[in-house]
């Protein structure tokens, strides 16, 4: 990867997916990337534009966003050295106002307004901006502003989500506003090399860039003595996910290991992402009823460490589906800064480290991984996870999203 040209110069305005920023996935990445500006001469900035507020829904569905947004603590305001983010005003949200074009042209003036004049405030350059989206149906977002660069970051396969398949109009909806959204970009991240070999297809300026690890966060290796209040009447072994709690775990295989090993605790640690039907649905209810089942519910990131650091062994227990086999588990380096034994689904992304990770293949495989897990003694594993995860640090992976961006804005002159 060629060095980042020292007379690079832009500012970067990013739409955020769906989920505010205190929640948001793509948070760790954002703030990399914000560091690694602050590293290089000219220090460009980023201003995060959240989910906007809705006066329909969000009285409703995130009255505690809403309710600070009218005290004006949800408009415009500082996060890091060079990080702002932002939460607009819609009429109404995306599905919903499609299907009245005049709502549709209201949201644009009333976001583009809003977005332009906290960008002038903050003074922003519009001559080197950068527009960057994360979702197709950010489309009309992108086309807010005629910046230098268009990039478009697509880190799962989204027309494979829950609430979208099954949905035939959604999801040729989504993969129609994809293309575009392809077309239009300059630059395109995906977090795997199967989403890569798709979207390549379609812009030949796709690049892989995969999820990665705050790698001190995870690995300081003290957290091993500090036992969250939440576990400390849970006894051992525990074997744990971190992550959130949705449609994409396989809630059958928790149950085989639960039944098959009243012995083991298995602990869920994560916020409930799912759609509403999830928590009737009948392997779900099957897992929740166990005794030796624990859903701690989220807890903040910075104290994450600390729970990983107390399991015995770490899983990506995801289902193996249409989205899945795209993923990239953000969680992958988390587990492995910390030197613990990872067992996962035959997740394609993560077969690759099958040297350091336990795949199984069925439920039974599964188990057995566990087990071989619980009874690993060797200390070169962990040295090996350990790392691995070193090499693929947030850090890392920013200044390589910097070079290319680099590359592809000096080229656009």
């Amino acid at each position: 990867m060629t060095e980042m040209k020292q007379n690079s110069s832009f500012d970067i305005v990013m739409f955020l997916p769906t989920g505010d920023w205190e929640v948001n996935t793509r948070q760790r990445m954002i703030i990399a990337l914000a560091k690694a500006l602050e590293r290089h001469p000219y220090r460009g900035r980023v201003l995060c534009v959240e989910r906007p507020i809705c006066p329909f829904s969000s009285p409703l569905l995130h009255t505690r966003k809403y309710l600070e947004w009218l005290r004006g603590k949800r408009r415009l305001r500082q996060i890091e050295t060079n990080i702002f983010l932002l939460t607009p005003f819609v009429l109404l949200h995306d599905s919903v106002a499609r299907k009245f074009p005049f709502v549709t042209k209201m949201n644009k003036i009333l976001l583009k307004r809003t977005v332009t004049q906290a960008l002038v405030y903050l003074r922003f350059r519009f001559g080197e901006l950068i527009s960057w989206v994360f979702h197709p149906y950010q489309l009309y977002w992108a086309e807010l502003f005629q910046g230098r660069l268009l990039i478009y970051e697509c880190y799962d396969e989204y027309s494979e989500y829950a609430n979208v398949r099954g949905h035939p109009a959604k999801v040729s909806m989504i993969c129609e506003f994809e293309r575009l959204l392809l077309q239009k970009a300059d630059v395109v991240f995906v977090t795997s090399r199967s989403l890569l070999q798709s979207r390549k297809k379609i812009n030949d300026h796709t690049y892989f860039l995969p999820n990665g690890v705050e790698f001190e966060h995870f690995y300081t290796p003290l957290r091993d003595f500090e036992i969250p209040n939440k576990m400390r009447d849970i006894p051992r072994p525990i074997v744990g996910f971190a992550g959130t709690i949705n449609e994409k775990i396989d809630y059958g295989l928790i149950g085989y290991l639960s039944r098959a090993h009243p012995e083991w605790s298995i602990v869920m640690l994560g916020r409930f992402t799912g759609r509403p039907f999830l928590r009737i649905r009948k392997d779900f209810l099957n897992v929740s009823i166990r005794a030796n089942v624990h859903f701690c519910g989220g807890v903040d990131y910075q104290v994450v460490p600390r729970y990983v650091h107390n399991f015995d062994v770490c899983l990506i227990p995801l289902v193996i589906d249409k989205q899945t086999e795209k993923a990239y588990p953000l969680k992958l380096h988390e587990y492995l800064a910390t030197g613990k034994p990872v067992v996962s689904t035959a997740l394609s992304e993560v077969e690759q480290y099958s040297e350091v990770v336990r795949i199984g293949r069925n439920y039974s495989e599964f188990e057995h991984a566990v087990v071989e897990s619980l009874a690993e003694r060797e200390e070169n594993l962990r040295e090996k996870r350990i790392m691995l995860a070193r090499k693929n640090t947030w850090a890392k992976r920013a200044e390589c999203a910097l070079s290319i961006i680099s590359d592809a804005f000096a080229g656009n002159k």
